[in-house]
């Protein structure tokens, strides 16, 4: 398994209480078993694909990325887990992850995806954009 990239900038060179070099210790899995089944069951992709899912959902839109309603249910589902969940939103599900772990996945409720596709569209054209046109 490939280490979270997210969170790979942040890992120390050595194991604190140990004192061994990180790079020895085997890979971790980031990707829950409660996550590969949500995955399955929910976005219906193969196992084997669940890995892929995951890392794509590492690119997608942040909480502070959306306004309106949709926002709102973001925010009460970071109250609802805990204040060490993050959350990213693809045009397919939410993902929610657990302190670097990805922890389960949720589906976007169908009043908000209309919604959530509107804004992701326009969150793509922004990014392409020249630097002196959006101003």
């Amino acid at each position: 398994m490939l280490p979270n990239p997210e969170m790979a900038p942040d890992l120390p060179e050595f194991d604190p209480e140990t004192g061994v070099a990180l790079s020895e210790l085997p890979e971790r899995n980031w990707v829950s078993d409660h996550a590969v089944k949500r995955i399955r069951k929910r976005l219906g992709v193969p196992k084997k694909a669940a890995q892929r899912e995951a890392e794509r959902a590492l690119d997608g839109a942040k909480i502070s990325d959306f306004v309106g309603q949709f926002r709102r249910h973001l925010d009460w589902l970071r109250h609802r887990h805990g204040v060490g969940a993050t959350y990213r939103v693809t045009s397919n599900a939410i993902f929610a992850f657990q302190y670097g772990d990805l922890a389960t996945v949720l589906p976007i409720p169908a009043q908000y995806r209309n919604t959530v596709n509107a804004q992701l569209k326009r969150m793509e054209n922004s990014e392409f954009l020249p630097a002196s046109a959006s101003a």
